[in-house]
């Protein structure tokens, strides 16, 4: 069964959580992100949403406690497979 997040994230981490592409980002920022995903039990970023805004609080703001660009990014959520 495949479940569906949705979270408010930082515009900035998009390249990270959709082409998986870590280049440019201290590993403080990439650790911050991989405790955020989870913390919210999410993997494999479908999309990212429009509109775009600025925002001081956002689903990541233990992690990253500053106001920034987010948008809403659309998450897979593990789910265990059940036995019949």
């Amino acid at each position: 069964m495949l479940v569906i997040t949705e979270l408010v994230l930082p515009l900035s981490w998009a390249p990270y959580l959709i082409n998986d592409d870590a280049s440019g980002y201290p590993a403080a920022e990439i650790r911050a992100i991989d405790d955020c995903l989870k913390r919210h039990n999410v993997a494999g970023c479908l999309s990212v949403e429009y509109p775009r805004w600025f925002s001081r609080y956002h689903d990541a703001y233990p992690e990253s406690p500053y106001a920034c660009e987010v948008a809403e990014y659309v998450f897979q959520t593990p789910t265990p497979i059940e036995k019949e």
